[in-house]
């Protein structure tokens, strides 16, 4: 009876629930574009708001409509345009952004309906509802690309929309003296703070709001704890001819001047942002801003902060006269950002803890690029918080708080490396000359001397550029392993061996200490010793073929010839062009006697290299096949083939 009573209660409730969901909702009609649409399920009002059937929708709008079964998740895809909506979930995505909804996708009837109005906005579509005859309305915006001339606040704030240019005609705007009917614009909210608003720019596209040419436009707000112009849902967002920030004293707010989140395709050009705002820019999930002959001025805590965004470009710009306590470029889970010939200079910190202030602040961001760029006169002590993620390129330091000298020094060293990457070894060591001009102590910059002299075969003079490294910094494990090259490529391979077990000492995680070591043993003989480093080196890294290949030319040498042909097979796996390998294989095979194996590797080698031939002449491993036929026919058609 118990069970039974629990039934029954649990029908009443999801009843009911039903009932709460669908009161009211018979009749609902939907129009686009003037046209009504057929429906094969009835809209809904949930939490007083209009979700719709999402094929009907989708289709009547031009929208192709998917499912995703694992995820229970409706997808939406119109050109460059992508719409997920997970059911149940008050979060969408749209073109890899998060939305918040005011009410999730769900499921009434088996079928799947979606808030209307975030499906609308998110296509450039205005919606109405017509409470009194129950009628949804939808019109497509015209594509057409509309330019308004605006005189004061209360037109520009009327004015803003999608596919549009705002050319705004006079010279101060002020945000905190708007005319109230204009909040009925579907693209502005105001966010209430507590001495004034905040406008709030939603869901739009295309839109440029230019000033005037050479003079600026000025877009100002008299709140201290509102930023001056925040976007939400933008893309193609153009702000031209600008100067912005807090109005009428400098002070202290807690209000930036321009903010963007989850938008795309943004570009700000001859503008300027200044305080009082805490900082110019603020960026949250963005992807594509350009910064181009702009200005960020006079803020009171920081230049700019850039969270979760990418491919972001400030190029011919200027970053001066800012105050800031710790990050005053601060870009954390970011990526692809580059300062282009730009200046930053004249800042200040404020913070007297000197260790936590810093020009760049780059937590678990990468692809960081300064380049044809002046930082002078900046009163900061440090310059980033994590030099690798920086790339430095052709810059001048000068008069910083911090030592310029070392930067500059971190600098060339940097592209010497990169120099010494695509092969340009005589570049690379001008570079790292000068990081070492600039710092003689830069012992990264010996090291890499070094290591460019042993690509060159250069060994003396490597083998000094390492000593004066390791005299530097003589706890580094690197500098040893590049000495090791030296040492090896000279000949000297007990030296060499002393020198990786230095470097195996200090940091045992270095395959290369134990690639060299295992060579070097190899070159004295000691196979059995050569073993254990190769075997070292594999553990470090199991996709490397080379470190097979070794270890199998080790176990040949001490006649494991079955061993031998796992760990060449092995190597094989990994990189199918391994030639050097079939050809070890062939020598295993031949040592066996087995003599089709070994035909058949030594095919192999010679179909991609034929200058293995004369190799197979004179190998001694090939001896006890050599007067056999198959061996003879192999080497007449490699003559024939040859000719």
């Amino acid at each position: 009876m118990k069970k039974l009573a629990l039934a029954l209660v649990m029908i009443v409730v999801f009843t009911l629930n039903s009932l709460l969901v669908v009161a009211g909702n018979e009749g609902i009609q939907i129009k686009i574009n003037d046209k009504l649409i057929e429906l094969d399920v009835q809209p809904a009002i949930v939490n007083n708001r209009v979700v719709v059937p999402v094929r009907a929708v989708f289709e009547a709008l031009g929208i192709n409509v998917g499912w995703d079964e694992a995820t229970k998740t409706v997808i939406g895809t119109k050109d460059d345009l992508t719409i997920k909506l997970p059911i149940g979930n008050k979060s969408a995505i749209k073109n890899n952004r998060n939305i918040s909804l005011d009410t999730p996708a769900t499921i009434i009837g088996g079928r799947t309906l979606i808030p209307l109005r975030f499906i609308a906005e998110s296509v450039g579509a205005k919606v109405e509802w017509d409470a009194k005859n129950r009628i949804v309305s939808i019109s497509t915006e015209s594509t057409e690309y509309q330019v308004i001339e605006v005189n004061d606040v209360n037109e520009f704030i009327k004015a803003i929309g999608s596919n549009r240019k705002i050319v705004l005609k006079n010279g101060e705007y002020n945000l905190s003296k708007p005319k109230k009917e204009y909040e009925q614009n579907r693209h502005i909210r105001w966010n209430k703070e507590s001495d004034g608003t905040e406008l709030i720019i939603q869901n739009v596209s295309n839109l440029t709001i230019e000033g005037i040419e050479n003079t600026l436009s000025n877009i100002v707000t008299e709140s201290r704890y509102a930023d001056v112009l925040t976007f939400e849902n933008g893309s193609n967002i153009n702000i031209t001819n600008i100067n912005a920030g807090h109005t009428p004293d400098k002070g202290e707010c807690s209000g930036g001047v321009l903010l963007f989140r989850d938008s795309d395709k943004i570009n700000i050009s001859k503008s300027r942002l200044f305080g009082c705002g805490t900082q110019g820019l603020t960026l949250f999930n963005v992807d594509g801003l350009t910064f181009n002959d702009s200005i960020i001025t006079d803020c009171s805590e920081a230049i700019m902060s850039i969270y979760d965004s990418k491919n972001i470009t400030f190029r011919n710009s200027r970053f001066n006269e800012n105050e800031g306590n710790w990050r005053f470029i601060n870009l954390t889970r970011s990526s692809n950002i580059v300062f282009d010939n730009s200046s930053i200079f004249d800042n200040k910190t404020i913070s007297q803890e000197d260790e936590k202030s810093f020009l760049f602040y780059t937590d678990d961001s990468e692809n960081i690029v300064l380049r044809n760029s002046s930082v002078y006169n900046n009163d900061i002590p440090n310059f980033i918080q994590r030099m690798n993620t920086m790339d430095l390129e052709e810059n001048t330091f000068e008069d910083n708080k911090f030592d310029s000298n070392q930067i500059s020094s971190f600098m060339y060293n940097e592209m010497g490396y990169n120099a010494q990457l695509d092969g340009n070894y005589q570049i690379a060591l001008e570079y790292y000359n000068k990081a070492i001009a600039f710092n003689p102590y830069n012992d990264a910059a010996y090291n890499n001397i070094g290591w460019a002299l042993v690509d060159l075969q250069r060994y003396e003079e490597a083998l000094e550029a390492c000593n004066k490294s390791i005299e530097l910094e003589p706890n580094d494990a690197v500098p040893y392993v590049n000495k090791g090259n030296a040492l090896f490529g000279l000949g000297r391979y007990e030296d060499a061996i002393q020198s990786y077990n230095k470097a195996i000492s200090l940091d045992d995680s270095i395959k290369f200490s134990y690639y060299g070591k295992g060579k070097s043993l190899i070159g004295l003989e000691k196979y059995e010793e050569a073993q254990e480093p190769f075997q070292k080196y594999i553990q470090l890294d199991p996709e490397d073929p080379d470190a097979y290949y070794y270890l199998a030319c080790v176990l040949a040498e001490l006649g494991k010839y079955d061993e031998a042909i796992r760990y060449y097979d092995k190597s094989i796996e990994i990189e199918p062009q391994f030639i050097s390998s079939v050809y070890g294989k062939s020598r295993c095979y031949a040592f066996l006697n087995n003599l089709p194996e070994a035909i058949n590797n030594l095919r192999k080698v010679i179909d991609v290299d034929e200058r293995y031939k004369n190799l197979i002449m004179i190998d001694e491993a090939f001896d006890s096949i050599k007067n056999t036929k198959e061996f003879r026919d192999l080497l007449s058609q490699t003559l024939i083939s040859s000719r």
